[in-house]
């Protein structure tokens, strides 16, 4: 993952948007968010992703957001917020397979908590 310092706020919350590539190809996108605003506390949280159309269903999802955690639990989250749309099932699949447990649904979005595997120091 190819990260670079966000100079914008998103939803006013510091973050770093991580550009995934294979060759010349452009797999996706990944933004994480260093801390909660009480509007991502609710739908959006720390990590959100998108695979471009035809890069789609080969697994890039699952990685690109376990990358994530490792990157999250360097910045000494123990666990983040990651939500999804209820209809997305691909994406609810993704999140499942990384440890993401269910914390109900705010706003028609299905909110999960996932441990990034930080150890105490």
């Amino acid at each position: 993952m190819d990260t670079a310092r966000n100079t914008g706020r998103t939803r006013r919350s510091p973050s770093r948007r991580g550009t995934y590539v294979d060759g010349p190809l452009h797999i996706g996108t990944i933004v994480i968010r260093h801390e909660l605003t009480s509007a991502l506390a609710r739908t959006g949280g720390h990590i959100g992703y998108h695979v471009v159309p035809p890069q789609r269903r080969r697994g890039h999802a699952r990685r690109m957001l376990a990358d994530a955690l490792v990157f999250c639990a360097h910045f000494g989250l123990d666990r983040v917020l990651v939500t999804c749309e209820q209809s997305n099932v691909a994406s609810r699949t993704v999140i499942e397979a990384n440890g993401g447990q269910p914390d109900g649904i705010a706003d028609g979005d299905l909110r999960y908590w996932i441990p990034t595997g930080r150890t105490a120091r």
